[in-house]
């Protein structure tokens, strides 16, 4: 199950060494997934990276595969998903952020584009 990783697995630079990710990888079982969260600004900017695992059955890893054949393809579906999230209405983002405590919206949608960070310094002005 564990398939060798290159530094042409992936284009993107991290903070963890090839020995830590592969060491991660050698540890995890069949039913679990690592992975690797880059989120940038938008300047491109890193500005959160860590690496986990979580564990899945081995039907979702299979529809994963399946799904996203590339990480090409896995990369323009997030992005799809993140258009629509910031397509909504002020009025559905401020009832989202009423469910969250300060500290979680500021993790969670800090800096996503410059209209949320509008509303968000908007909510804690009031």
């Amino acid at each position: 199950m564990n398939a060798p990783l290159s530094a042409a697995a992936h284009p993107y630079e991290t903070r963890f060494s090839m020995e830590e990710i592969q060491r991660s990888i050698a540890s995890i079982q069949d039913d679990k997934l690592i992975f690797l969260q880059v989120q940038s600004n938008e300047m491109g900017d890193v500005i959160v990276e860590s690496m986990g695992e979580i564990s899945v059955g081995l039907q979702k890893i299979i529809y994963g595969i399946e799904e996203f054949r590339s990480i090409e393809q896995c990369c323009v579906y997030t992005n799809k998903m993140i258009s629509k999230f910031e397509t909504l209405p002020n009025e559905i983002l401020y009832d989202i952020f009423g469910y969250l405590s300060w500290d979680k919206i500021l993790t969670l949608f800090w800096l996503l584009n410059k209209r949320i960070n509008v509303l968000i310094y908007a909510i804690f002005s009031m």
